[in-house]
């Protein structure tokens, strides 16, 4: 798995529809055909592995989703 990070800059419309998406498929099919399937280079930033050490860095030193604090 390569595990390449890549950041987007959403719009306020994405942003809804990701925080009002009914249930993980309907999440990932936000991201995956509304947002990723676009790759504006203008708006997107990528972190290749380094996504990794700057989760940790923001968030208590893990990739805990459900134990651990999210990122600041």
């Amino acid at each position: 798995m390569a595990c390449r990070g890549v950041h987007f800059a959403i719009t306020d419309v994405e942003a809804k529809k990701l925080r009002g998406a009914a249930g993980d498929e309907e999440l990932k099919r936000v991201v995956q055909e509304e947002i990723e399937e676009k790759w504006e280079r203008d708006h997107l930033f990528e972190t290749d592995k380094a996504w990794d050490a700057l989760h940790r860095c923001l968030s208590d030193g893990t990739l805990d989703l459900l134990g651990g604090k999210p990122p600041q």
